[in-house]
């Protein structure tokens, strides 16, 4: 399967703060004989081609994400808050309660969840969607060389 990390619904900061995570998750599927890919050019609806989004929808990403779901795309959506009842991480900024506030709707309309953020099962699986903790492990292809043997 090849599974393309899209960050269009970010801004380039956004898309900065997130490169370890996106890493770490493109290497374990890759170690599970998936292709890992990465490219902002928006959604993509071929076969055997799954978007991978990062949580951080507005209105139009929604649309976005419905007009290529309802195309054949799949869409998977990797959860990186944590819920609370005061909005994302605690509602600390007004972002984070109006990024919880929009994440039903994006949730119906991606095909599955993977929250990075243990004991939120319950929240983020409640869309009816499938939901699933993903782990940020060890992978072989987070490994550098050692740069001493590159000389």
């Amino acid at each position: 399967m090849r599974f393309l990390f899209n960050l269009w619904n970010h801004n380039e900061l956004g898309q900065l703060s997130i490169q370890d995570v996106m890493s770490a998750i493109g290497r374990q599927l890759e170690a599970l004989g998936h292709t890992a890919e990465w490219s902002n050019d928006g959604l993509y609806t071929a076969s055997r081609t799954c978007n991978l989004v990062v949580e951080g929808f507005a209105p139009p990403h929604v649309q976005q994400m419905k007009a290529c779901r309802d195309a054949g795309g799949k869409i998977i959506i990797i959860a990186s808050e944590e819920p609370t009842d005061k909005g994302f991480n605690h509602g600390i900024l007004s972002d984070m309660v109006r990024r919880q506030a929009i994440f039903p709707a994006a949730a119906q309309n991606s095909d599955a969840i993977w929250y990075l953020v243990p004991g939120t099962g319950d929240w983020y699986g409640q869309f009816g969607k499938p939901a699933a903790f993903i782990n940020l492990g060890y992978s072989p292809g987070m490994l550098r060389k050692n740069r001493s043997e590159e000389r």
